[in-house]
């Protein structure tokens, strides 16, 4: 994980003497609403989400770019199949670093609507405590194909962003560890399942 944070800020810092107009830095507040497809059940899931955003454009126009994310989730209420939503009382937490590439649209001259399709690794920091066979922890990670499209109404460097970003999950893993005072064992495994998130969000930005 700190490899992955690693290598985005460095793709970050490796843009940044690409400097236009309209790059830009910004932060949204979402509610993702996640949608888990298995063989035998569907399991619905409403979040809370906050992520930092940047995009460097890279053309003369000031249309096509690279962008970077990193967002931070949460779980509130969880529902399976046909049940009631039940609230979600675990501390896990999600941290999810994504690239992407970013079109912008000019609409008018106060509007622009911007593109983005990449990237994300989704890591969810699972359960940890104490039992029989001593401490246990365990987390989880996806592999993300993401995309967005955001109105965003321009006031001189400033933008108010209204829009919604897309997940669907192409590849997933779990891992879990023993650690007791007769030794350690760990164990990763695969899993396959259809997850698409949808995440309405508002927020800010600032072009530079």
């Amino acid at each position: 994980m700190k490899k992955i944070i690693l290598a985005l800020l460095v793709v970050i810092m490796a843009m940044a003497p690409v400097m236009a107009d309209e790059n830009w830095v910004g932060v949204d507040l979402g509610v993702p609403f996640g949608f888990n497809f298995s063989e035998h059940s569907t399991t619905t899931t409403i979040g809370l989400d906050a992520t930092v955003r940047t995009a460097f454009y890279l053309d003369r126009e000031e249309t096509m770019g690279i962008g970077a994310a990193l967002g931070f989730d949460f779980a509130l209420a969880r529902k399976v199949g046909d049940f009631d939503f039940q609230s979600v009382n675990d501390k896990n937490f999600t941290l999810s670093p994504a690239v992407s590439f970013q079109y912008r649209l000019e609409l008018n001259r106060d509007m622009d609507l911007r593109l983005g399709a990449g990237l994300m690794y989704s890591h969810t920091f699972g359960y940890s405590g104490g039992g029989d066979l001593g401490n246990v922890s365990g987390f989880t990670g996806s592999l993300k194909l993401t995309a967005n499209a955001d109105f965003v109404y321009q006031i001189d460097d400033w933008g108010i962003i209204a829009g919604a970003d897309m997940e669907m999950a192409v590849w997933n893993f779990a891992h879990d560890s023993v650690d007791s005072v007769i030794g350690g064992d760990s164990h990763t495994e695969t899993f396959d399942y259809f997850g698409l998130v949808i995440t309405p969000k508002i927020g800010a930005s600032y072009s530079f």
